[in-house]
């Protein structure tokens, strides 16, 4: 994958999730009201404007990390559509959901490793894997956060949204947040975890693709 499609395709991503949570924000305008409000859109818009900015001005040193990095971020981005699309199709009770959550991150993590270890492993520099960790961590967390808002619109108000909404516990958590409307509570919610999501893990998978790396590198230097 050419690294300046990766780039490109990032800083389009982003756009599209921008504009789609301004969708969120026209489905019900009340979820921006008061500051948590406010701060929701805030949030996921300064993150998004990062990580295109980020893409654009990634150097021409950056590109075999890059291109390793979005074959492995593409898979783990495929691994969170699936798992958002399985919820609505399965209608999983708490204990499934929490099961899919765990193997869901999992293997996306997992796969983060194996971009950092795999360019380690070729190319002999802990840097570079490290580097193919964080771009895969762009491309997929892009993909999940342009699944995410796209189902969950799509599914909105419907019985089958309630369902899922009830298996992931937001009941519980509206309650526990003392707001009166659910629908802007659930909008919030979803956008502050676009937020954390987006912000933590590149840090995240860059801490285990240093590890990761380091055992690429060691192979690396055997004789084949």
């Amino acid at each position: 994958m050419e690294p300046s499609i990766v780039r490109n395709g990032i800083a389009i991503g982003a756009i599209v999730n921008a504009l789609l949570v301004c969708i969120g924000i026209l489905i019900h305008p009340a979820s921006t009201s008061g500051t948590s409000g406010l701060l929701s859109v805030v949030g996921p818009a300064l993150i998004l404007t990062a990580y295109s900015v980020i893409g654009q001005r990634a150097g021409p040193a950056t590109s075999p990390a890059i291109r390793i990095g979005a074959v492995f971020g593409l898979a783990a981005g495929i691994v969170f559509g699936f798992e958002i699309l399985l919820e609505y199709l399965i209608l999983p009770d708490a204990s499934m959901n929490t099961r899919l959550g765990w193997i869901e991150f999992g293997t996306a993590f997992l796969l983060f490793a194996l971009a950092a270890f795999w360019t380690a492993y070729s190319i002999g520099e802990v840097r570079a894997g490290v580097r193919a960790a964080f771009w895969s961590s762009i491309v997929a967390s892009t993909i999940w956060l342009t699944v995410l808002l796209l189902v969950t619109y799509a599914f909105w108000g419907t019985v089958r949204q309630e369902q899922v909404f009830r298996a992931e516990g937001d009941y519980e958590d509206f309650v526990r947040s003392g707001m009166h409307d659910f629908r802007a509570f659930m909008l919030q919610d979803l956008r502050g975890a676009s937020f954390f999501h987006l912000l933590l893990a590149p840090p995240l998978a860059m801490l285990l693709g240093l590890a990761s790396s380091a055992i690429g590198k060691a192979l690396h230097k055997r004789p084949r």
